[in-house]
């Protein structure tokens, strides 16, 4: 009967350490998403595309500006109201 005490005590022991460690990983953010990786590209278009930054004097030419526009997404994003 001493044993069988003893053992319960070691198993409730090893199971609140368990619960412990678990409680732990979950606080630390183990289960924390990964950060979503972002091209160059794309961290590029973040910063010129998402506000109006940009006039037609900006640019040299019209090639350029129509080069902007296009990188921002062309009609579907025309941020800089580069289309006229």
């Amino acid at each position: 009967m001493e044993e069988k005490r003893k053992n319960n005590k070691k198993m409730n022991k090893k199971f609140l350490g368990i619960i412990i460690i678990l409680t732990l990983l979950a606080i630390s953010g183990c289960n924390a998403k990964k950060a979503e990786v972002v091209s160059p590209e794309q961290q590029l278009r973040n910063q010129m595309c998402s506000s109006n930054l940009y006039n037609c004097d900006d640019f040299k030419n019209w090639k350029e500006a129509k080069a902007m526009f296009d990188f921002c997404g062309g009609v579907r994003n025309d941020i800089h109201y580069l289309d006229g």
